[in-house]
């Protein structure tokens, strides 16, 4: 097998398919950069007959789980129960499905196209930041699976929410089986990009049809798709923030920047990424090899080049440690307040209730002397 190029250069299957290209840009355009690193969380590229396999060839290679943690896709959508689809997702089964078939290619979905070059679909790659990712690639294995769940989670809602908004659909509340029309996702989740450096993220294809409630079929546009992509990343961004805040503790977030978390250094993540100098050979003695490394070593060697730079594993729980003394401190402080609030309460009710008590047996008195007055009268009278 050949060596496996620099960490810090993002490879992609074949030189002429970019695994993402953002909207607005035009595809034929961006082939000729086929190593661009994008910046953005989401990025969505539509699917053209004459690429052929290129855009998902990748995902049902051995490769894929082998050598870059990668996992078997995942079905997801309103159109899965009614297409009967089963996990894992299919090779065939995805072909048929993204070309218009049913499951099984004996009959068509879509009739037929609107125009010439109607894309089949669109691949969506959502991506961590680079801080989150290092933190995810260097932590404990507990906290490296809460991490990884809580991306996981944040794409499931975000794709929820983009099938309900490009469908245009209506639905009610958060029942899914009252949304109509329903699309269809194949999610792909992994660990690495081609050339073995951290890169959590998750590809999810988002076949060209919606189905509706009276058996109707239609199809989307490129600009109807790309036009939610803001919708999409919102809505990753907001649920990611909102677990890793049950994992990892307070974490620090610049406005109009990708998620940075406290503690972590920022130089470190954009030297996986991006440094030039790095040598794979030049790091450890442990690091020098012709083959590319299987999944179940990955998580060693990142820890051994994130310890040559300085910030290695032992940091890394140290940082966990203090940003979860943090939290469990803002917890207590809250069940602390509580506890004053509740006392405070409780002191209020009693006030209120002895007032009251004192009350009625003024009140009482007040009617005793009342009425032995009126006795007294009608005594007198007689």
């Amino acid at each position: 097998m050949a060596s496996t190029p620099s960490l810090l250069r993002h490879c992609w299957p074949t030189a002429s398919w970019p695994v993402a290209i953002p909207c607005g840009i035009d595809n034929h355009d961006a082939l000729a950069d086929s190593e661009t690193w994008t910046e953005t969380v989401i990025t969505i590229t539509s699917i053209e007959e004459s690429a052929g396999d290129q855009p998902y060839r990748e995902f049902f290679q051995k490769e894929f789980p082998m050598q870059r943690l990668g996992k078997p896709g995942y079905w997801q959508g309103g159109a899965v129960e009614r297409l009967q689809l089963q996990n894992p997702v299919n090779l065939a089964t995805f072909q048929n499905l993204l070309h218009g078939q049913s499951p099984d290619g004996t009959n068509r979905l879509v009739k037929e196209r609107v125009a010439p070059h109607h894309p089949l679909g669109w691949r969506l790659t959502v991506t961590t930041s680079p801080s989150v990712t290092l933190l995810w690639a260097l932590a404990p294995p507990e906290t490296r699976l809460r991490i990884e769940r809580a991306h996981l989670l944040s794409v499931r809602n975000a794709l929820q929410q983009f099938e309900r908004a490009v469908g245009g659909g209506k639905y009610k509340g958060c029942d899914l089986s009252q949304v109509d029309p329903v699309g269809l996702f194949a999610r792909f989740n992994c660990g690495a990009a081609c050339d073995q450096s951290p890169h959590l993220h998750t590809t999810a294809f988002f076949f060209n049809f919606a189905l509706h409630r009276d058996g109707t079929v239609r199809t989307f546009t490129t600009d109807e798709v790309c036009r939610q992509r803001f919708r999409l990343e919102a809505a990753s961004e907001k649920r990611l923030r909102y677990q890793l805040i049950g994992v990892i503790g307070p974490y620090m977030e610049e406005q109009w920047t990708d998620l940075r978390i406290r503690g972590v250094p920022q130089e470190l993540a954009s030297k996986f990424r991006f440094d030039p100098s790095f040598k794979l050979r030049s790091t450890n003695t442990l690091l020098d090899r012709s083959e590319l490394w299987r999944s179940d070593q990955l998580f060693k060697v990142w820890k051994l080049q994130a310890q040559a730079w300085g910030w290695g594993p032992k940091h890394a729980e140290q940082f966990l440690t203090q940003a979860r003394c943090v939290l469990v401190g803002r917890y207590h402080a809250r069940r602390c307040m509580r506890g004053l609030f509740d006392t405070a309460r409780l002191v209020q009710d009693v006030e209120n209730a002895i007032t009251r008590s004192i009350a009625r047996k003024l009140n009482t008195s007040k009617q005793k002397r009342a009425r032995q007055s009126r006795d007294k009268d009608i005594s007198h009278s007689h």
